[in-house]
């Protein structure tokens, strides 16, 4: 009778906590007394969840999906390489030359302008 249970309580809310700090920095995009960005905010949640004994370690390592993580290195891998070669540019370039121009009047009427001519 004597003992109340308040660890489970306390895990809860530091779970929350972790996890509504982490959403922040996720959704502002970094800290910038810290430097933390994005990636810094989810591995230092990831890590303060198994600190506080939130999850144990091999909870942790059971929630890491590693075929998502092998598509986002690939992704990457594919970005990366289609910015060096200069791809995004090309695009860039193309896409401006071929978007609508605004014409005179209200902005209703703006949002429906013409191509422009093509560049010979």
């Amino acid at each position: 009778m004597g003992r109340m249970n308040w660890m489970p309580e306390t895990t809860s809310v530091a779970a929350w906590l972790i996890f509504l700090a982490t959403y922040a920095v996720m959704a502002l995009g970094k800290i910038p007394v810290y430097r933390i960005d994005r990636a810094g905010a989810a591995l230092l949640g990831g890590s303060l969840m198994v600190t506080t004994g939130v999850l144990s370690l091999d909870e942790a390592y059971r929630a890491v999906d590693f075929n998502t993580i092998a598509l986002l290195l690939g992704m990457m891998i594919v970005v990366a390489n289609l910015q060096l070669s200069g791809f995004f540019r090309v695009i860039t370039y193309w896409t401006a030359a071929y978007v609508r121009q605004p014409t005179s009047g209200s902005p209703a009427r703006s949002a429906g302008g013409r191509l422009r001519d093509r560049p010979e």
